[in-house]
């Protein structure tokens, strides 16, 4: 994605730029349906149950649980 000053930008880098405002995906309330119902999700288990495909040394899971807390 380009900036508004024409530089470019990864999806990660989006996602970590607090000056934005967060938007919800449906992965996002599947994750809170969760930790709801069960009252305590450990990292691992969201991070198996919703980001199965991703690498762990990636951080996804992490970087995006971190800003959800983050934002309340």
């Amino acid at each position: 994605m380009t900036t508004e000053d024409g530089s470019r930008r990864t999806p990660q880098e989006l996602e970590d730029d607090e000056s934005l405002p967060l938007l919800l995906t449906s992965r996002d309330i599947a994750v809170f349906k969760m930790i709801h119902e069960h009252r305590y999700s450990p990292y691992n288990h969201i991070r198996d149950a919703f980001w199965k495909g991703c690498s762990i040394s990636s951080n996804s899971c992490y970087g995006r649980i971190e800003r959800l807390a983050k934002m309340g």
